[in-house]
């Protein structure tokens, strides 16, 4: 108890995100490196590192990293894109955004590009899928 708290606000953040769901859920140790990973490979602005940048955060090679998480089951992009669509879920759900605005802070350079991501993940534009769970639809 009389150790300093080594995590800051990031770490914080990331808790209170995730929170209850993380605390609900039962952990799967086997995707230990994956979650970690994909707990540092964006920050609080959706601006994702590059593979290069983040294989030396995690003292490895970028091709040991890309191994690592193929052995999970997964790879860089694939997480790129799991917490891109977890935050367009957020943020349609949750803000009056454009979808505009929403592929812009994703990353997305045109409206078009996102919403063909969107469908890709989704199986429905991101108009579709506000317009079937904004708030008083049946």
């Amino acid at each position: 108890m009389d150790l300093p708290i080594k995590q800051g606000q990031k770490e914080l953040n990331t808790f209170l995100q995730n929170s209850p769901t993380d605390l609900l859920s039962k952990p799967d140790f086997q995707r230990s490196f994956s979650t970690q990973v994909m707990n540092m490979i964006v920050d609080d602005t959706m601006q994702f590192k590059k593979l290069d940048d983040l294989a030396s955060e995690l003292n490895m090679s970028p091709r040991n990293l890309r191994r690592v998480l193929e052995k999970e089951n997964t790879s860089y992009q694939q997480i790129k894109q799991k917490l891109r669509c977890e935050k367009a879920l957020s943020l349609l759900n949750d803000s009056n955004r454009s979808i505009s605005e929403i592929g812009l802070e994703l990353g997305f350079d045109e409206a078009s590009v996102f919403s063909r991501a969107f469908k890709t993940w989704m199986g429905l534009s991101p108009r579709a899928y506000r317009d079937k769970h904004s708030i008083g639809s049946a």
